[in-house]
């Protein structure tokens, strides 16, 4: 690839050092602390994982199918290609079960992704564009975050996307030899391995190269070279595809992953087509590209830099002012590329979707710097023609030279723009970094705690209750708990039906609710018992640890005795029906918290009590004899993670006159036990008030509420 233009931006000073820099910078970004940041593990991460470090040391997915190339995934009914799990197994080998080691074959990927884009935005626009590109990418949030995950979704098709369309431009500036079809059509066809969004956009700009190179075989006339090549490029597909052709033979709903549901529901040809359209133009949404930083989508927390905003759309626009003639086959296949990239998106899902748009996460900085380097040409020209005085010193456009002026014009615009996106992309890196909420997004890093935690524990009891929280609960607890693919196999624990992983045949531990539990620890003569749960432990119960992260808690206790139940005397108000309901934003839960989990306070499970969320009052009739009320009260356990939930408790008489007013509590305060006396009373209004920040999170419970004789 010689021959290329000069930029109409000036280079800045030691371009190959800042090029170096930004390529080490992208590379640093994307391999350091791989296991933290995301913080350990989504679902599909770790069903790739497992598959990758069973494949490493037995041959064989967790299923036991031997050296496979579809495997199952998390979802119902769910299939895919088997390369990601493949790469996975790789480092693996090496270090035994690790999601740094599993994430590792991505982040090359991705660094590896960045030197292509450079490549080609250089053959495009010249070195300035390209650098512009380079930067934009590496600081990324969107290829950043998907390059440091083992999802077969994120690095890899915008690797995919980028080698086909390097390799489409190599093999067009060499005249489409028959060793350089071969090699496209190869990558096309390899790119069926990484799964749907991967080949489908491969594929589109693969069909671009191909009729490229029919129009230009048939243009001179070599029509029985054409033919050849056309049978090459087909053949090589074929080979590249193989594993993903003999999956279609034997089981046409394995191919490429195929789920239920994949595509808009359409009414005929010419409706799918609008909702592409519309796709794809919610996916371009600025909103959404370039201002969505810490709102996650489909795993990211945010697409391209806000800088891209001012510069993405005339690059769209525009980016033929910083394209020389010679060029321009590249930059219609620039545009297909970025269209092919953006498809999977618009044709599974009518919202934006970051992650089938993964491949585009490397096309929009392209653009953005096509939008740069045409935005800096004619900036750069119309300022330096206002200062320098005479025509003749400014040169003409496309003349090959340019006057001091505007080189030094050009290289402050240069220098703006990179300070701007580094500044942009650092202060992003900064908030994801210090911010557990963001680096958690989706990645379930609780239960890979409480997994770890319960590997240490679990030995020394004859059986465990875990009370299912999160997704693949099986596949943590092997993965982080201490067992080996071979042992994860023995146990049965596969797939329900076919479909999706299930717990059940796990040995000695019995995946249910609390409640559920205590009857099958009776049935069983009580043996020594340890209970995991989300949902707080019983007051009577020995607590053996707690697992916290993110405002969540997971409690560890031994099995004990059975529920108790109110002694004489006690009416639960949640066993009275309640003369007056006064609940605006929502309705109360009896024996539940307001969201339907358990009464939990300072980790203490209730039996009984009243779930509300502010504002909300309850009034009684006061049962005959009773002299007292009874609760304990606070800010409901789930809403801990919130940090906003503030509420007033407020008791009443018949009369509207206060009997009880906690002021304000907060989800950092602890439980407070409520004790009222109503001699005198006829009935009494339970009240939960907002505090000062709104009803974010003002889950209030009323724990043990009852009427004391």
């Amino acid at each position: 690839m010689t021959d290329r233009p000069e930029p109409e931006v000036a280079a800045l000073p030691g371009h190959r050092g800042l090029v170096v820099a930004a390529l080490v910078l992208g590379a640093v970004l994307r391999l350091l602390s791989l296991g933290d940041y995301p913080l350990a593990v989504g679902p599909d991460e770790l069903s790739n994982l497992v598959d990758g470090w069973s494949l490493a040391t037995t041959g064989a997915d967790r299923f036991g199918a031997e050296l496979p190339t579809v495997l199952r995934g998390p979802g119902e009914g769910e299939r895919r290609p088997a390369l990601q799990a493949w790469l996975c197994a790789a480092p693996q080998a090496l270090t035994g079960f690790s999601v740094a080691a599993g994430r590792l074959p991505s982040a090359l990927l991705g660094i590896v992704t960045l030197a292509l884009l450079f490549l080609v935005v250089r053959d495009l626009a010249g070195r300035t564009a390209a650098l512009f590109a380079l930067v934009f990418a590496a600081l990324s949030p969107w290829h950043l975050l998907y390059s440091r995950m083992a999802h077969q979704d994120a690095a890899l098709p915008a690797f995919f996307v980028l080698l086909v369309l390097f390799l489409w431009h190599a093999a067009a500036e060499s005249g489409f030899p028959p060793a350089g079809v071969a090699v496209l059509g190869l990558a096309v066809g390899l790119s069926a391995n990484a799964g749907q969004p991967a080949f489908l956009a491969s594929t589109v700009v693969g069909a671009g190269a191909l009729a490229h190179l029919l129009a230009t075989a048939g243009r001179r006339g070599r029509w029985r070279p054409l033919a050849a090549a056309a049978v090459v490029f087909t053949a090589a597909v074929v080979v590249g595809a193989l594993p993903q052709v003999v999956v279609s033979t034997r089981s046409p709903a394995g191919l490429l992953g195929l789920a239920p549901g994949g595509v808009l529901p359409h009414a005929g040809l010419l409706d799918l087509a609008r909702q592409t359209v519309r796709g794809l133009a919610v996916n371009l949404d600025p909103r959404h590209l370039f201002f969505s930083f810490g709102t996650v989508n489909n795993l990211s927390v945010g697409r391209a830099l806000p800088i891209e905003a001012v510069l993405f759309y005339p690059g769209l626009l525009l980016g033929w002012l910083a394209v020389p003639r010679k060029a321009i086959p590249l930059l219609a296949a620039a545009y297909l590329a970025l269209f092919a990239g953006l498809l999977p998106a618009a044709l599974t899902d009518p919202v934006p979707n970051a992650l089938r748009a993964s491949a585009a996460s490397v096309l929009v900085p392209a653009f953005s710097a096509l939008g740069a380097a045409a935005l800096g040409a004619v900036l750069t020209r119309l300022v330096a023609g206002m200062l320098v005085a005479g025509r003749s010193a400014v040169p003409r456009a496309g003349s090959g030279q340019s006057s001091p002026a505007t080189r030094l014009l050009g290289g402050a615009y240069a220098a703006l723009v990179l300070l701007l996106a580094l500044a942009l992309g650092a202060a992003g890196v900064a908030r994801y970094a210090h911010s557990e909420e963001l680096r958690d997004a989706g990645q379930q890093h609780l239960l890979v705690r409480t997994a770890e935690r319960l590997g240490e524990l679990a030995p020394a009891y004859e059986a465990v209750v875990f009370e299912p929280f999160g997704a693949m609960t099986c596949l943590y607890l092997a993965a982080f708990g201490g067992m080996t693919p071979a042992e994860l196999r023995a146990t049965g624990a596969g797939p329900a039906a076919g479909d999706t992983d299930d717990c059940r045949p796990f040995p000695r531990y019995h995946f249910t609710d609390v409640a559920t539990g205590v009857r099958e620890w009776e049935r069983a003569g009580r043996p020594r018992t340890l209970v995991v749960t989300p949902h707080g432990r019983p007051a009577a119960a020995r607590s053996v640890a707690e697992v916290e992260f993110g405002g969540r808690r997971v409690y560890f206790y031994e099995m004990t005795s059975l529920p108790v139940t109110p002694p004489d005397g006690v009416v639960p108000l949640s066993s009275l029906a309640p003369a007056r309901i006064d609940c605006p934003f929502a309705p109360p839960q009896m024996d539940r918290s307001f969201n339907g989990d358990p009464l939990v306070l300072d980790g203490i499970r209730y039996e009984h009590g009243i779930g509300m969320h502010a504002p909300c009052a309850l009034s009684w009739r006061v049962p005959a004899g009773a002299t007292g009320l009874h609760a304990v009260v606070g800010v409901a356990e789930q809403a801990r993670g919130c940090g906003r939930g503030d509420v007033v408790f407020e008791v009443y008489d018949q009369a509207g006159r206060p009997l009880y007013s906690s002021g304000i509590l907060t989800s950092a305060d602890g439980a407070r036990p409520l004790d009222v006396p109503l001699r005198g009373v006829d009935a009494v209004t339970l009240a939960v008030l907002e505090g000062r920040r709104g009803r974010d999170c003002d889950h209030a419970d009323w724990a043990d509420a009852a009427f004391v004789r």
